[in-house]
């Protein structure tokens, strides 16, 4: 969802997790990268990340869970500004999630996605 106000487009960007298995999934990493164009402040809804990095060109947040047993869903939904409609298009990384399940490492990646003006 996308707003415009105070010469900024506000954005609502959600990230659903959902376990499809019949297992329990534990030690769950959500790895977000946020572009650099976006306004500093940030605001996270309900689930706080353990991480905020500076990097070149973007924000890297990192978000942990404990676990998300069989069938259960997850959302995590955090507020940026953007100068989307000077800037004209704005791409959001894909989102990169690391768990274990059946005591193995899986990594599972989210599609990317691009807003144009």
């Amino acid at each position: 969802m996308i707003i415009k106000e105070k010469g900024f487009s506000k954005m609502k960007v959600s990230i659903t997790l959902y376990n499809r298995g019949n297992k329990t999934i534990n030690n769950i990493k959500i790895m977000e990268r946020i572009p650099n164009m976006t306004k500093e402040d940030i605001d996270f809804h309900i689930l706080q990340p353990i991480r905020i990095t500076h990097g070149i060109g973007a924000l890297s947040v990192v978000w942990k869970l404990d676990e998300l047993v069989a069938k259960q869903e997850k959302t995590i939904t955090y507020d940026i500004s953007s100068k989307l409609h000077s800037m004209g298009r704005m791409a959001l990384p894909p989102t990169l999630v690391k768990y274990i399940k059946d005591l193995r490492p899986f990594v599972s990646q989210s599609t990317g996605f691009k807003l144009l003006k």
